[in-house]
């Protein structure tokens, strides 16, 4: 008897030491049954790859507290947006150049995330499983836009932007100087027509990510006018996804005075410029019909759009951005979802004082909102309409969302041609308000930090409670009088433009 309990606990010992590599690097796969059904339907499935980048933390330090005019900077870090750009871009190509052949397509290596984008299939999943360098593997999400409501007859014949703007005291910032010139907000979206009549006279700085995929489950192309999934430089954000991206921007910065015959409309920052970023691929597979979307589609991967935080990140010394706006969002949850890997580059831009806005979603969830707007250092925006009551369609959580802002009937440009106009409803519209209103704060405090200006705006904001049973009050931004009552030294207009860049 001893003897066979002795032989079962030797096979039972043999077993864990077997297995124990198997169960460790399974471990690194993040809900993976998902990624194995996804690999069985179009044989490879996109992924993000977070990896152990040497000395990761101090060149990320470094890079955060860089400034290129500052004698006093680390004379060990010359450079350190470029030394952490290449640890990790070596460190992804060591992993990557392992992998079996013909198991995988490599996308791209991030510039300041520790991480990597590739589709692999099941062999290359287990390798990068058992590589040591390798942390975490997680399925690059796609997400489709958000519905946009169309707006009824009678909110055409009283459309909102020139409604909006004064409810939230931007046309009294305007009075006071503040009008966003000299700041800039960045775009995350379908991109933006810039040769609208609402963007005459703007500078522009644009970049494009997107996917390329063949497998047939996905059947995606990438749209970057270069054919490529990266370009930036003029032209590169060019609304080839739809007209979402246009009409966003032209809610926070937009500005047709003097341009067009008819009535003037403007945007909450008329005078700042814009970041136009394209970050959605057209998709022919059968992924659409999966995300409730008819083939061929339009979605945005989780991997371009922290190529496209990356890009904003990399302006951070040589232009003053207000915030990046993100009307992008799926899904729901009533957590906060800080092991989304978007939530380094948030916090990143963060720490060079740029927010991250972005729309709660459409879903009418009474307690939850849509990913990414569960970081809790991104800022939440909710939509309520303009008699300041909570939209139907509103993803609402009393902790989860920040703000409310207007975002139904809210007229402004679309990508049809230069001097057409949509009336649409939803927390996309939304959200560009609360991004504008970032740009009209920064441009009267340019010191102020994305912590400074969120509590400021939310003391001062009008409380309104919402929809849903036992709703909290939450606040809809009044930026007039968050500049008024600041806390931090105010700038006059004609003093901003003497500031350098990264001092404002």
């Amino acid at each position: 008897m001893k003897k066979r309990f002795a032989l079962l606990i030797s096979i039972c010992l043999v077993l864990v030491f077997i297995c124990a590599p198997a169960i460790a690097s399974d471990a690194k796969i993040v809900n993976g049954s998902r990624l194995q059904a996804l690999i069985k339907k179009g044989g490879k499935v996109p992924v993000i790859v977070t990896m152990r980048v040497d000395k990761y933390n101090d060149l990320a330090n470094a890079s955060a507290n860089y400034r290129p005019d500052n004698p006093a900077r680390d004379k060990a870090h010359p450079n350190p947006d470029a030394l952490l750009t290449s640890s990790i871009k070596n460190t992804a190509e060591n992993i990557h150049t392992m992998l079996p052949a013909n198991s995988y397509k490599f996308k791209r290596s991030f510039q300041f995330l520790p991480a990597m984008a590739l589709s692999v299939n099941q062999k290359a999943l287990q390798a990068l499983a058992a590589n040591p360098r390798v942390e975490k593997i997680y399925e690059d999400e796609l997400t489709k836009l958000p519905p946009i409501t169309p707006a009824t007859s009678s909110e055409i014949s009283s459309p909102q932007l020139n409604q909006s703007t004064p409810l939230i005291g931007a046309t009294d910032a305007w009075s006071m100087g503040y009008t966003g010139k000299g700041t800039y907000v960045a775009i995350l979206d379908t991109g933006v027509r810039s040769s609208h009549e609402m963007f005459v006279g703007k500078n522009f700085v644009e970049a494009c990510y997107s996917s390329y995929y063949p497998d047939p489950f996905y059947l995606a192309t990438p749209v970057c006018p270069n054919g490529g999934t990266a370009q930036t430089g003029q032209g590169a954000a060019a609304p080839r996804a739809g007209s979402h991206g246009t009409h966003v921007a032209g809610i926070a910065a937009g500005n047709n005075a003097g341009y067009s015959p008819g009535e003037a409309y403007r945007g909450v920052a008329p005078d700042a410029d814009i970041i136009a970023v394209q970050v959605f691929t057209q998709f022919n597979g059968p992924i659409c019909t999966e995300l409730g979307a008819t083939a061929p589609c339009h979605l945005t991967s989780s991997s371009d759009q922290i190529s496209g935080l990356e890009f904003v990140y990399s302006l951070r010394n040589n232009y003053t951005v207000g915030a990046v706006n993100m009307s992008i969002g799926g899904g729901g949850t009533d957590l906060p979802c800080d092991d989304d890997h978007r939530k380094t580059m948030i916090d990143l831009l963060r720490s060079a004082k740029i927010a991250t806005v972005i729309a709660t979603g459409n879903d009418g969830f009474c307690g939850g909102v849509s990913s990414p707007a569960c970081i809790s250092s991104a800022v939440s925006v909710g939509a309520s309409d303009k008699n300041d009551i909570e939209a139907l369609y509103n993803n609402y959580h009393p902790t989860l969302q920040e703000f409310f802002a207007p975002g139904s009937a809210i007229l402004s440009a679309t990508a049809v041609n230069n001097s057409s106009y949509a009336v649409w409803s939803g927390t996309s519209m939304a959200t560009p308000h609360v991004t504008g209103a970032f740009a009209l704060f920064r441009g009267a405090f340019p010191a102020a930090g994305v912590t400074t200006i969120e509590q400021t705006l939310k003391k001062t904001g009008k409380s309104l409670r919402g929809l849903c049973p036992g709703a909290t009050a939450i606040p809809r931004i009044n930026v007039d009088l968050a500049i008024q009552q600041s806390p931090v030294r105010m700038v006059l207009p004609f003093q901003l433009l003497l500031l350098k860049p990264n001092e404002r």
